[in-house]
């Protein structure tokens, strides 16, 4: 069967290829938060590493910068744990309402 370039460009591609075609639109907000999750703790944990290979100290206290990160890693674990956790929660209300 040959098909015309114009009705070609109108129809959908599903009426062409024969089958049912799923689209997959941008990843969800889910998926950046635990993406976002990992690459800021990834960073930040480098950075972590840095001060400890060079230290250095505040000016006024002398204490030294590297005491900032500890809670700032744990929080940025606990971001990550309550990111993937949304996410498994959308992506089985999403196989729970996916037609069979």
């Amino acid at each position: 069967m040959r098909v015309s370039t114009a009705a070609a460009m109108t129809a959908a591609p599903s009426a062409l290829l024969r089958f049912p075609v799923r689209r997959v639109g941008p990843p969800s907000p889910r998926t950046s938060a635990v993406l976002f999750a990992v690459v800021l703790r990834r960073q930040m944990a480098l950075g972590f590493r840095d001060y400890l290979r060079f230290p250095e100290e505040t000016a006024a206290l002398h204490l030294p910068l590297w005491t900032a990160f500890p809670p700032i890693l744990l929080s940025l674990l606990l971001l990550l744990i309550a990111a993937l956790i949304t996410s498994y929660d959308g992506w089985r209300a999403f196989r729970a309402a996916a037609p069979t």
